[in-house]
């Protein structure tokens, strides 16, 4: 199954790339927790632990996630695997001017058991058209957060780290 949605943030593109790619937990409403399991100093190849929900006080889903594609500014593509189903997730930026970005996000979602493919095959429609507005409601959170700390001083928005580099967890 495959789902594209797009949003118009008014914010610098740098500033919404990290945002989006650094802050997950902080802005998207399925995302509750992210790990980094390995930090690679080009990116590509970190590997992290990332808890969803689909709904509060659902039940919660692991997915063991790599950043496959590294391109600051521009792009960014994660593969998240699951137990159940694998998503590759796309994110292309675009300056629209000075302080305006479009962030465009492109998943594809792939079944690992007979059970999922069968039952993606059957709800395809109908479970494509939730994904998509589910999507644009993240893009909308994603939007709200960074429009909101585009006044923030940037060491304001950035977590504290420790001697090592890595986000300091207080």
């Amino acid at each position: 199954m495959k789902i594209e949605a797009a949003v118009e943030i008014d914010a610098p593109l740098e500033e919404v790339f990290r945002w989006t790619t650094e802050h997950v937990p902080e802005w998207s409403e399925t995302v509750v927790r992210e790990e980094i399991i390995e930090r690679t100093p080009e990116g590509v190849g970190s590997r992290f632990r990332c808890i969803c929900r689909e709904r509060e006080n659902g039940p919660e889903t692991e997915f063991d996630g790599e950043l496959v594609r590294h391109e600051p500014p521009h792009r960014a593509t994660v593969v998240l695997r699951g137990r159940q189903f694998d998503l590759k997730v796309d994110y292309v930026f675009e300056p629209l001017g000075p302080a305006r970005a479009r962030v465009t996000q492109r998943t594809v979602v792939r079944g690992k058991t007979f059970a999922g493919r069968l039952l993606f095959a059957i709800l395809g429609p109908l479970a494509r058209r939730s994904s998509c507005r589910a999507a644009a409601r993240e893009l909308d959170r994603l939007k709200t957060f960074c429009e909101r700390r585009t006044s923030q001083p940037y060491a304001a928005s950035r977590p504290s780290e420790s001697e090592d580099g890595n986000p300091r967890i207080e």
